[in-house]
């Protein structure tokens, strides 16, 4: 068995669970990761671990299904790393190590500020990654299951009858406003113009 102060050990994820990454605290701890005491919901904090891993989960709602893939394997990662630290200091607690409860209580803190660092970096990689609808600056379309049931295909829904109604006109014995034809080659190719100035509804 360990001592109580190195036996008990909580993992605590300071946001939602499917996209925290755990980190280790034992109860024999002399002070508390500085980034695990901000979490003022109405005030982002880049000191803030609660901000971290919330702003990495939002991020990731923008395109679920891909995101969340680097988000797991970065926490796997991480917390892979925080389990042989615990097991190394549960190594050196049953050993009597003097002056565990320092070293631990730093190791843990040390820990726990660098799995906010590395989320926070976290956030900047899926940006760059899945920024404007790109996976690595290479386009990636929606899934053709997706296209079909929305009705694309079929091309985009006719103007509906109470837009058509706002045309716009020469204003009666004003001057001639500045026009531009309507482009070439569209379905509505005649001597049509659209007018730009002196418009009424």
């Amino acid at each position: 068995w360990l001592p109580d102060m190195a036996g008990g050990v909580l993992w605590y994820g300071p946001h939602g669970a499917h996209a925290t990454c755990y980190v280790p605290f034992a109860i024999g701890m002399e002070k508390m990761s500085q980034s695990y005491r901000i979490a003022n919901p109405r005030k982002l904090s880049r000191a803030s671990a609660y901000w971290a891993h919330r702003y990495v989960e939002n991020l990731a709602n923008l395109r679920w299904n891909d995101m969340i893939e680097d988000i797991r394997a970065e926490g796997r990662a991480l917390e892979e790393k925080s389990a042989a630290l615990v097991r190394k200091l549960d190594k050196s607690a049953k050993a009597g190590k003097p002056g565990w409860k320092d070293l631990a209580t730093k190791a843990y803190v040390d820990n726990a500020e660098e799995v906010v660092c590395a989320w926070w970096v976290l956030a900047d990689s899926i940006m760059e990654k899945y920024a404007d609808g790109y996976v690595n600056l290479v386009p990636k379309g929606y899934p053709a299951w997706w296209l079909r049931a929305v009705g694309y295909p079929a091309g985009p829904p006719d103007v509906p009858p109470s837009a058509q109604a706002h045309h716009v006109h020469q204003v009666p014995g004003g001057p001639r406003p500045n026009v531009k034809p309507w482009p070439a080659g569209d379905s509505n190719d005649h001597d049509h113009e659209v007018l730009l100035k002196h418009v009424v509804s």
